[in-house]
């Protein structure tokens, strides 16, 4: 290893272990309300939730931490972070490129960057060591993300250098660097709200870190949104069977879009292309995978010679949609997290209650046939009642409730805010008139023709645990029919 190589390695890790993280001020009172600091470690999720506004809560409902599931709540901070530090990359809908080594993934990505700024690296040996995402933007930019989901700028020349001898020599480097973020100019008609995934060949020849390439391009495959499949014309006249038993163990093809791509296609004629697709659509068939369509293509013309049932381009313009749900998704998760420690709280305080009843009326029939004195002084009288004691709720079931749901909105508040900080769009929620059932229009609380007379008594929802009147025929959050 030259003197230069070893200062350029060291200088790769000096900028990923100084990285620092991007301040949000919705990312640090998330972080607080579950007492993490986010700035740590994001792989250390394991702290207790004593902490911050959570602790009084805690000390009051001990069994909260069993109920709420503080890993839920952890993987919402942490996308929270990564999107501070990758603007833009969760509203993209994530197209994966996949293949085997050599197939032309990072090529075919190339072909569509319309600056020769910035280009990923090519060769004949394995050089995807550590996916990359790949985004519009009107400048283009190589960083890299560590496992803390601190930012760093990667020249493009050490950018080029993490590759399969690198990690072979420096074993460590994948855990110093998660990922990459780059970005170029793309065509937006194709790609302004796509991100592109450059994964290792799933199947590396003769290389040490064939079991790792195969563990990355598996998660992040699986993490896409659609997924494109290269095959290289050069070692392959058809998808080979390795190729269609790794997609089949992927959720591609079926609820997720599969397209397949016959890559360096400028090595075979129009007759013997149009035998390739038919065979990869045959192969298709039998082993029951549904694509989108099939094309080939050349990377190194940038251009599509043939295709069978829908272009590649075709096939990306109908990807290239804002991903809208991001908001609504975090939502969900916060409401089913503290809607479990409600029913809990009902379960419990129901079951006091008939406890405590059950106690004193044994207290009563102690007392009338003359076991116990009523002086308090008898062994017997003692026990009851300090079985009653313990059965008496020192809150009501209502308080309980409220403080929960208390913490629930103002994480919820969080939610939205950091969302209105990242211009993601915020979807509102559905409200549902408690009288009929409706779908309440322009997100008013009662519809036009039922006004609920406001009691003073009050029930709640068998589903998600909202408090409503106790008139209230349908739940204004849900829309569950109340018996």
């Amino acid at each position: 290893m030259t003197d230069d190589v070893i200062k350029r390695n060291y200088e790769l890790l000096c900028s990923a272990l100084s990285a620092k993280q991007i301040e949000n001020e919705w990312v640090s009172e998330f972080s607080n309300l579950i007492g993490r600091n986010y700035k740590e470690n994001v792989q250390n999720t394991s702290t207790s939730l004593y902490y911050n506004d959570y602790r009084e809560l805690c000390r009051e409902e001990p069994q909260i931490n069993n109920i709420i599931p503080l890993e839920k709540l952890n993987e919402i901070l942490d996308e929270m972070i990564r999107i501070v530090n990758s603007p833009g990359f969760y509203t993209c809908q994530k197209g994966a490129i996949g293949g085997g080594f050599s197939s032309g993934k990072s090529s075919f990505i190339n072909s569509f960057m319309q600056t020769d700024d910035v280009r990923l690296a090519i060769g004949i040996r394995p050089v995807t060591a550590i996916p990359s995402y790949v985004m519009t933007g009107e400048k283009s930019s190589i960083k890299g993300v560590s496992p803390q989901q601190g930012l760093f700028d990667l020249p493009e020349g050490l950018y080029h250098g993490i590759d399969h001898s690198l990690v072979e020599s420096m074993p460590f480097i994948k855990k110093v660097i998660s990922y990459i973020n780059v970005t170029t100019p793309l065509d937006e008609e194709l790609f302004k709200h796509i991100s592109l995934i450059d994964t290792p060949g799933y199947n590396p020849a003769n290389i040490g870190t064939k079991a790792d390439d195969l563990e990355i391009a598996k998660k992040a495959l699986q993490n896409a949104d659609f997924l494109i499949w290269l095959v290289g014309l050069d070692s392959n006249g058809t998808i080979s069977d390795q190729d269609l038993d790794f997609i089949e163990k992927l959720d591609f093809g079926s609820s997720k879009p599969l397209y397949i791509v016959a890559n360096k296609a400028e090595l075979k004629t129009q007759t013997q292309l149009e035998d390739i697709l038919e065979s990869i659509q045959d192969a298709l068939d039998l082993n029951g995978l549904s694509s989108e369509g099939i094309s080939a293509y050349s990377s190194k013309l940038k251009e599509e010679i043939t295709y069978k049932n829908c272009s590649i381009f075709d096939f990306i313009k109908k990807q290239n949609t804002l991903n809208s749900t991001l908001n609504e998704k975090w939502r969900k998760k916060i409401e089913s997290a503290f809607s479990h420690y409600i029913s809990n709280i009902v379960t419990e305080c129901e079951n006091a209650e008939a406890y405590y009843a059950k106690i004193h009326r044994t207290l009563m029939d102690a007392f009338k046939n003359n076991f116990i004195e009523g002086d308090g002084n008898s062994k017997l009288e003692k026990t009851l009642n300090d079985l009653k004691n313990f059965f008496k709720m020192t809150r009501s079931q209502d308080e309980r409730i409220e403080a929960v749901k208390d913490l629930k909105d103002r994480f919820i508040t969080c939610v939205n805010g950091f969302c209105k900080s990242q211009q993601i769009e915020i979807t509102k929620k559905k409200r549902f008139c408690m009288g009929c059932g409706a779908l309440l229009k322009d997100y008013k609380n009662v519809c036009d023709k039922c006004n609920l007379h406001e009691s003073g008594e009050y029930k709640l929802c068998p589903k998600c645990n909202s408090r409503l009147p106790s008139d209230s025929k349908f739940c204004f959050e849900c829309g569950e029919k109340l018996v």
